[in-house]
């Protein structure tokens, strides 16, 4: 299909730049979206340079989704088709859901999330956040703001819980280094075991 393309002429001859498609249909797939909607932007766009390049990337992708139906599927799809199959299964009937290890979510992971919620699955989330500290905690408190909303456009009963500090020893001096870092709150510590400075030769 190279021959249909501008601004990115002469792809298949060019490893770095392919590479570069693969990334962008990544990140496409990821943030969950079409060929129709790259083509719409590129008709949009006042730039001619950047509506080329849109232009052929949509091209791409719609080769590339074409190309998937026709072999294997993308391992890149499988949330967005559980997405689309959670409404008609009967999987997690009774089942509750929990969230872990996730600072934010992807366009696709949210649209399961999504999903699961308005299917009236218990969903519980755990995020490290301090709502206390948002501009330190700046990502975290903004899922946690984002699932809020969710649950509630769901009609689900949303419940916070502070589970508070870490239950694990820390050195003083390396506790003493957080505070003294991140929190705006300073408190003097005496002992600086746990903590080591290093410095690094400098050669020009």
């Amino acid at each position: 299909m190279q021959g249909g393309l501008s601004a990115w002429k002469g792809l298949a001859d060019k490893p770095e730049l392919l590479q570069e498609a693969l990334r962008l249909i990544d990140e496409c797939k990821t943030c969950a979206v079409a060929p129709e909607t790259l083509f719409a932007a590129a008709e949009e766009s006042e730039d001619a340079v950047l509506a080329e390049k849109l232009s052929d990337l949509a091209q791409i992708l719609t080769a590339y989704e074409r190309l998937c139906d026709e072999s294997l599927p993308d391992p890149r799809d499988r949330l967005t088709h559980l997405r689309d199959r959670l409404a008609e299964s009967h999987t997690l009937d009774g089942a509750a859901v929990y969230l872990d290890g996730f600072l934010g979510f992807t366009v696709q992971e949210s649209a399961v999330v999504d999903a699961m919620l308005a299917a009236g699955v218990p969903l519980s989330a755990a995020v490290t956040c301090d709502t206390d500290y948002p501009e330190i905690f700046l990502t975290g408190c903004k899922t946690v703001q984002k699932l809020t909303r969710m649950a509630k456009h769901h009609n689900q009963t949303v419940e916070h819980i502070e589970l508070g500090e870490s239950k694990v020893a820390r050195p003083a001096g390396l506790a003493a280094l957080e505070r003294e870092s991140l929190l705006p709150v300073r408190t003097p510590q005496e002992s600086a075991a746990g903590v080591r400075l290093y410095e690094a030769a400098f050669t020009v």
